[in-house]
């Protein structure tokens, strides 16, 4: 065979696989379609008209395995303040019947539609179509599905801060039943050692905890945690403990360095700079025995003191805690696998465990020392002579406890983990003379992960009173003493 006949040759064998290649992917096509019919079928027949009835819009994120299992299904609403719709969307779409594809494909879902009266409307604004249960295609939904990476190409990435933590690997129900007795038992006996050197409750708080089963919620099925996290975050007070004296950050347990990325900058301004290059900024991770590693992320520019292929023991410090990769606080995120699968160290028990099923395993975490969970904490407080903005407390702007007499304001502020829906704040601040300057209690009506809050007056024609305040400070829920705080100052 001449030259020129291999080449024709060589030629149609490729045509003739482009051909397959392309009837294969029209086919899968195909498939993704008829799984759509059947989410909005599904969608349909399950709708109901709730207390808000007007229009929404939402985003739907999944992957489907090549045996056509859904995994890391996230969803992104985009209007509307009510979670029962979007719960309701993720419920359907794990119920759709993907079929079995040739590679892992990445698929995003497009919402537009009216809770009145059950009509879907495409996000490309094509004309309504009301739902008729006897015709399946009376209701129209675009779909968008891109190939992205065969599974066998897909790597593993350090445990990200919240806002990265959403690209990691969600625990399949495979991945699940991979669990063996033998493996839950070396997960309860493995113990981990306190990550930062600091006091808990004083120096720093646990504020954000993996999230369970897909529900954005932390093991006690509180809020303190969101969609994707797959790690645990140690915040600081403030800005100030990082660069003076500086927090080591330790090995949880004894191991080999197998990872270490450092030059990113640290941001002190938490402005995300870093968001294009690596979310968890300067990081490592420790391989240790078992099939465990550790990851962890935000840690100081220069301040690594391992190497790759070093073995360290438990509490060893191997680096400073930064500001770096993208972070909306100081804080050091801490991700916990176990042959790649993501666990909470908190209950011993992998992501895909309910928080209601895991949240029963607390007492039996893998902590040295059992961390105690609060919902609502207080990280500090003080006095301004100004409404302080949270970027005045992040920078530790107001640190001493004093004011002057002729300050335009007198204002005492708190900065507080996992305000709620429902908690009552107690406010009273005293004079010198033992007077009443000021009394508030506040219903909270929002939940906040960070929150600010202030209280107190601007001056009118006379100095406040010199001499030492008092303030009693608590935050209750129902019952239950949440915060309870005394705070003096003084006005010179």
């Amino acid at each position: 065979m001449n030259s020129k006949m291999r080449v024709l040759l060589v030629l149609l064998l490729i045509f003739v696989s482009m051909t397959k290649i392309k009837a294969s992917r029209d086919e899968e096509v195909m498939k993704l379609r008829q799984a759509a019919v059947t989410i909005q079928d599904r969608i349909g027949a399950n709708w109901h008209a709730g207390f808000n009835s007007f229009g929404r819009s939402a985003i739907a994120e999944f992957e489907v395995n090549q045996d056509g299992s859904i995994a890391n299904l996230k969803m992104k609403q985009k209007s509307g303040s009510y979670d029962y719709d979007v719960n309701c969307l993720k419920t359907i779409i794990n119920s759709a019947p993907f079929s079995q594809m040739s590679e892992w494909i990445k698929i995003e879902f497009n919402f537009d539609f009216n809770l009145y009266n059950k009509t879907l409307l495409s996000k490309k604004n094509l004309a309504k179509a009301i739902y008729d249960p006897a015709n399946s295609y009376s209701l129209e939904l675009i779909e968008k599905s891109v190939p992205v990476i065969k599974r066998s190409d897909r790597q593993e990435t350090p445990a990200h801060d919240l806002r990265q933590a959403t690209s990691e690997i969600e625990p399949t129900k495979e991945s699940k039943h991979a669990l063996t007795s033998s493996d839950m038992k070396k997960i309860a006996q493995f113990k981990l050692g306190f990550p930062l050197d600091c006091q808990l409750n004083k120096d720093c708080f646990v504020t954000i905890y993996p999230s369970h089963a897909g529900e954005a919620k932390d093991f006690t099925c509180g809020r303190l945690s969101a969609a994707g996290v797959k790690g645990t975050a140690f915040s600081l007070r403030n800005n100030k403990q990082i660069l003076d004296p500086g927090v080591s950050v330790l090995a949880v347990a004894k191991g080999k360095v197998i990872n270490v990325d450092d030059g990113f900058a640290d941001d002190y301004e938490f402005s995300g700079k870093e968001v294009a290059l690596d979310g968890c900024g300067n990081s490592l991770t420790i391989k240790h025995d078992d099939d465990f590693t550790s990851s962890y992320c935000h840690l100081l520019k220069d301040s690594i003191k391992v190497k790759v292929g070093q073995r360290v023991e438990k509490a060893t410090v191997i680096a400073k805690l930064g500001a770096s990769g993208v972070t909306n606080q100081p804080q050091l995120h801490l991700g916990l696998k176990y042959k790649s699968i993501a666990i909470d160290p908190f209950t011993a028990t992998d992501l895909s465990t309910p928080c209601s099923s895991a949240g029963k395993n607390y007492k039996k975490s893998m902590w040295d020392k059992l961390i105690s969970y609060k919902s609502t904490g207080l990280r500090s407080l003080g006095v301004a002579p100004l409404e302080p903005s949270l970027k005045d407390i992040w920078s530790n702007k107001f640190a001493t406890n004093s004011i002057a007499a002729d300050a335009d304001a007198l204002i005492f502020w708190v900065h507080l983990f996992g305000q709620k829906i429902g908690n009552v704040e107690e406010v009273k601040i005293i004079q010198p003379d033992g007077s009443l300057f000021l009394s508030r209690n506040t219903l909270i009506e929002k939940n906040y992960r960070d929150a600010l809050q202030f209280a107190g007056r601007y001056k009118s024609e006379n100095d406040f009173q010199k001499g030492l305040w008092k303030v009693h400070y608590k935050v209750l829920y129902e019952d239950e003493v949440l915060v309870d705080a005394d705070y003096d100052f003084v006005v010179k």
